[in-house]
């Protein structure tokens, strides 16, 4: 496995729900969790901003579950959202 933490291309804007979920689902754990570390979000407000409880971030963050359907859509495009406010 790499070592390699930088993410996949996004899909990008105007894309549809169900590539954005194929996106973030394709990303690595450690992938999701750096996208939310360097925005400086905690797992309990990217939890609160998608509707969903911290342990439900943590899971998507050390792989024992995988984003789906729309709160995976959801998760998908804040976390397309926070990469490119990054850029700037």
């Amino acid at each position: 496995m790499s070592n390699d933490t930088r993410p996949a291309a996004s899909p990008g804007p105007g894309s549809s729900p169900g590539e954005v979920l194929l996106w973030v689902r394709r990303l690595a754990p450690v992938q999701r969790r750096r996208i939310r570390d360097d925005a400086g979000l905690s797992r309990a407000t990217l939890g609160r901003w998608l509707g969903c409880t911290d342990g439900a971030v943590v899971a998507w963050e050390i792989g024992r579950r995988t984003p789906a359907g729309m709160l995976g859509e959801r998760y998908g495009a804040l976390l397309q959202r926070l990469l490119s406010e990054e850029g700037r």
